[in-house]
């Protein structure tokens, strides 16, 4: 999950939140969805309906990324999630999160799938998950800075949810990371413990059961970050 045993890895970097299938298919690398699918998507969750995702002045584009087979992608990712944990370090008063230090070797040698928020060719946002028969686990999402308060660490998880529809889905984050806690449970993620994982370092777990496109839609349109 989230935040692994006693090596304790804070995985929810400060989304922005401040804030942010109906069985749909998995992307391939690189894969866009295309506008019938972002109108399908958009309709259910009560946005734009014309293939993509208004956020304030931007045009926000989802697409799967391989950073371990794409040294560039890695490294971009990379110095979005330092700055996104640096942040979060910053908010809980401890920078005892292990993708704050994680260097490109490491996080290229991860098995997590991902999905990154594009507005053009600049990277807003990422999140990186791992799915087994039992769900899926949201395992870091990460903001950039200047993209906080524009819903898009919001639109990355309902994306997953609506993807890997009829699966439940866990998460941890930092039990002082309001802005990360909030967003989960706009999204109806259900507190299930607390757990100290590093002397003084204190984590939430969270976990939803298997969503729907209603469920994922309305707590989109309830409150959109």
């Amino acid at each position: 999950m989230g935040l692994q045993d006693a090596a304790g890895v804070v995985d929810v970097a400060l989304d922005g939140a401040f804030s942010d299938a109906q069985g749909g298919g998995d992307f391939a690398d690189g894969e866009v969805l295309d506008a019938a699918q972002q109108d399908h998507r958009a309709l259910a969750q009560g946005e734009r309906g014309d293939g993509v995702e208004q956020v304030e002045d931007e045009v926000v584009i989802l697409r799967a990324v391989q950073p371990a087979a794409d040294a560039a992608v890695a490294a971009r990712l990379l110095r979005l999630q330092h700055d996104a944990y640096a942040v979060e370090a910053a908010l809980i008063g401890d920078d005892r999160i292990p993708p704050l230090h994680e260097d490109l070797e490491a996080l290229r040698a991860t098995s997590l799938r991902w999905l990154a928020a594009f507005d053009g060719d600049e990277l807003l946002g990422a999140l990186g998950w791992t799915e087994d028969d039992t769900g899926v686990d949201i395992d870091r999402l990460m903001v950039a800075v200047h993209a906080h308060r524009r819903g898009v660490g919001t639109r990355l998880v309902r994306e997953v949810l609506l993807q890997e529809g009829g699966r439940s889905a866990t998460v941890s984050t930092g039990r002082d990371n309001g802005p990360a806690r909030a967003l989960y449970e706009q999204l109806l993620f259900t507190r299930v413990g607390d757990r100290e994982v590093l002397p003084g370092l204190w984590v939430v777990d969270y976990r939803r059961p298997s969503p729907t496109s209603q469920d994922i839609g309305g707590s989109s349109a309830s409150g959109h970050r």
